[in-house]
């Protein structure tokens, strides 16, 4: 779709690392989260940053001379800064001479649009990800939430346990991606499949064939993948899955 918006007040983004999620830190936006196609050019500070409020105290000292710039995530504890330079190389040019020899920063070449850097932007936070330079885009999930609620993330029409990915995957538009536990996935298939009020030896069977087509057709892989993102649909062409909003105390005790 053209844009994503997390309604989530609090999100962690962090990177999955041989399948196993590691927290970068918690971002706060009282509006969510909106994530949006990048395409235009820049060029990168030769400088990495351990957080995004490192990147973003020396993107907002590059602003100062004229220009836009954004911290990016790129990886694990890696951020980067970014210089904008708009829609052409010429405007990126001009862009640099801005901040030529400034501060003592050195800067990579100009790049034009490499169809996996996304905007992303919330009321307390702006910055870009650019999935493509160490081939992983961030996941995120739910935070704050207390001990009696169900962390999920909110997309709107629909909310889902785990974490989501959102990504442009060498396209121009964005794709959020659920990234979940098996057991947490029936939870939203056996009752979009058939009805949670049928009998539960029916729904027992059901989400023993849910699983068994999941687990035959799926990676077991919770990294991310920037050329194929993910292994189950969540419409008939695998298995319908509706997330959390679809669950049932019925379906979820037959799983």
């Amino acid at each position: 779709v053209a844009s994503i918006t997390i309604k989530n007040e609090q999100l962690s983004i962090g990177y999955s690392v041989n399948s196993d999620y590691k927290q970068d830190e918690v971002l706060k936006s009282s509006s969510g989260f909106m994530f949006t196609p990048f395409s235009s050019y820049c060029f990168a500070l030769d400088k990495t940053f351990t957080s995004y409020q490192s990147a973003n105290s020396v993107a907002k000292t590059l602003g100062n001379l004229g220009v836009t710039a954004y911290p990016v995530s790129v990886y694990r504890k890696t951020w980067k800064v970014y210089v904008i330079g708009g829609s052409s190389n010429a405007e990126a040019k001009k862009a640099y001479e801005k901040v030529k020899g400034k501060f003592g920063f050195t800067y990579g070449s100009i790049q034009s649009d490499n169809k996996h850097r996304i905007l992303v932007k919330g009321n307390s936070h702006t910055f870009l990800i650019d999935g493509k330079v160490k081939n992983a885009y961030p996941q995120f999930e739910a935070a704050g939430a207390t001990n009696t609620e169900t962390s999920t993330v909110d997309l709107g029409q629909r909310k889902y346990r785990g974490r989501i990915e959102i990504g442009c995957y060498g396209k121009s538009k964005v794709t959020a991606v659920n990234v979940v536990n098996i057991e947490h996935y029936l939870y939203g298939v056996v009752p979009s499949e058939m009805s949670a009020s049928w009998p539960v030896e029916a729904l027992k069977v059901q989400a023993v064939c849910a699983r068994g087509y999941a687990m035959k057709t799926t990676s077991f892989s919770s990294m991310s993948n920037i050329t194929s993102p993910y292994t189950l649909g969540d419409t008939a062409s695998n298995q319908v899955y509706r997330g959390y909003n679809q669950e049932s105390a019925n379906s979820n005790k037959a799983v």
